[in-house]
């Protein structure tokens, strides 16, 4: 895994987007789940 000669920061870029992206499923997946726990417990 040698660093590319052309870009160097573009593969570093796209890993912190990437890792951002999951970071944000994630929050909004819990945040979603813990939603759908409050109504269940309403009903």
């Amino acid at each position: 895994m040698g660093a590319s000669k052309n870009g160097g920061c573009l593969p570093l870029v796209l890993c912190c987007a990437v890792l951002c992206c999951a970071v944000l499923c994630c929050l909004i997946i819990s945040h979603s789940i813990s939603l759908i726990k409050s109504f269940v417990i309403i009903k």
